[in-house]
């Protein structure tokens, strides 16, 4: 089961990285083994933080 989550926490952190340093949607979706581009857009739709992040970050500076 351990290898599963560490595997599952690889993969979001991979395509994550990856979009944050504007790597082609046509590169993660191989990376990611997916069949499908759309499929991949959804899946980095799902990992968007970057509102919540920005947010938590002024919040933290005002700390």
């Amino acid at each position: 089961m351990c290898f599963v989550f560490i595997f599952y926490i690889w993969r979001h952190s991979w395509a994550s990285i990856a979009k944050s340093r504007n790597v082609p949607i046509s590169v993660i979706s191989k990376g990611m083994g997916h069949d499908s581009e759309n499929t991949t857009q959804i899946y980095l739709a799902s990992l968007d933080t970057s509102v919540v992040d920005r947010a938590n970050k002024k919040i933290l500076d005002l700390l």
